[in-house]
């Protein structure tokens, strides 16, 4: 599929106020309703009297490849290399496209913001401003800020800690059935992040774990990395052992000069069905008696029970795609949006860079990280201009 220059897929409304998808294979200009077809072609002018309209007196604009995964349309905005757009895979977890799946679009947060994507984009990696910005959001309180100690991964390390979406994206795949083009198209590769970090002894560090631990038990185990994939992709992966992982999964986009656009995703394994054992379906039926058995007792116990008891409250009080969590997230973005919007315009009005700022700890690891790969992206991206 491809979109003309200029334009975003839009859904069209039938006569019984259902929505779907445009039969005739265009899309829609929000402003004056011009049509297009895949190939740039204006196809329909409303505006014109006659059937024998003058759309083929519209010269044709460029149209780009698109590719629709998890709620959302990514597009190739550069013609001269095209051909890439089917070829690399896109940096979103199966954990996500699971999600998605099961929950439809109620799982997705979309907000425009008053600043830069270069601003969002280090807001989205400074875990150390959760407990002040935030502060009363949710879990999160100004006395639990303090260290926070971040280490970098080496790409072998990011190479191992990706390991986990092959072996998910397979057993998703086998539990599917296959019937899921995307899991079937991607489970076989692993997109690898820019950068990479973990919070060193995150139950003690991390202050999402901290807020949480006035209500649950954090044990020792649990970990928590953040990562970066260019250009425009933020992953926030807590493992709680026994309890299943949970993401923050952000998408940015700048929309124009000082504004930028966010998709968030709050993906929760627990609200997820379990996934089968690959292995369940050679079991005999006396060993599935004794697994049964077993799996009764277990449930019984007083760690299952209070696990159990546990879940309720995290979703009473996160559910990811109720219209509370929604809220929470509007919650977290008005928190430091003021901040973000007189920032970045102090910056463009005194000639301020980030260079000017005071990174003395291992929390901005990924700030300043962020920041050389915008420098260098911007550089390369001039270059290429000046040799045109």
């Amino acid at each position: 599929m491809e979109v003309p220059q200029g334009y975003v897929v839009q859904r069209s409304q039938s006569k019984d106020g259902s929505s779907s998808e445009t039969s005739r294979c265009t899309i829609q200009c929000a402003y004056h309703g011009w049509e297009f077809d895949s190939n740039g072609s204006c196809t329909h002018v409303p505006q014109q009297q006659t059937a024998a309209s003058s759309s083929s007196k519209v010269p044709p604009i460029e149209s780009y490849p698109v590719r629709s995964d998890a709620g959302m349309i990514w597009v190739w905005t550069d013609p001269s290399t095209s051909a890439f757009a089917d070829i690399l895979s896109l940096p979103i977890s199966p954990l996500l496209r699971r999600f998605h799946a099961a929950h439809g679009d109620d799982a997705i947060y979309m907000r425009d913001l008053p600043y830069g994507v270069e601003l969002l984009g280090e807001n989205l990696l400074d875990l150390s401003h959760l407990p002040f910005s935030h502060h009363s959001v949710g879990t999160l309180n100004r006395d639990i800020g303090g260290p926070l100690p971040l280490r970098m991964l080496s790409e072998q390390e990011r190479e191992c800690e990706a390991q986990w979406e092959l072996e998910y994206a397979k057993h998703a795949a086998a539990n599917d059935n296959g019937n899921n083009d995307n899991d079937k198209k991607e489970n076989t590769a692993v997109v690898l992040p820019m950068f990479q970090v973990e919070v060193v002894d995150a139950p003690k560090h991390d202050p999402v774990f901290l807020g949480m631990k006035s209500r649950l038990t954090i044990p020792d185990n649990a970990t928590c990395t953040i990562a970066f994939y260019d250009p425009c992709h933020v992953r926030y992966r807590r493992n709680i052992p026994g309890r299943g992982a949970t993401h923050v999964e952000l998408f940015m986009t700048p929309t124009s000069a000082g504004r930028s656009r966010v998709v968030l995703f709050n993906v929760m394994e627990s609200f997820l069905p379990p996934l089968a054992d690959a292995s369940s379906t050679t079991t005999n039926k006396k060993e599935k008696t004794m697994s049964l058995r077993s799996k009764i007792r277990t449930s019984l116990s007083p760690s299952a029970i209070k696990s159990k008891i546990q879940k309720k409250i995290v979703t009473r009080l996160f559910n990811p795609v109720s219209s509370r969590g929604h809220i929470m997230s509007h919650s977290i973005f008005d928190g430091d949006g003021i901040f973000l919007n007189k920032q970045g315009d102090r910056m463009r009005r005194f000639g301020v860079s980030y260079k000017n700022y005071s990174t003395p700890t291992t929390a901005d690891l990924l700030v300043n990280a962020y920041r050389r790969y915008l420098d260098k992206a911007a550089s390369l991206t001039e270059q290429e201009g000046l040799n045109m």
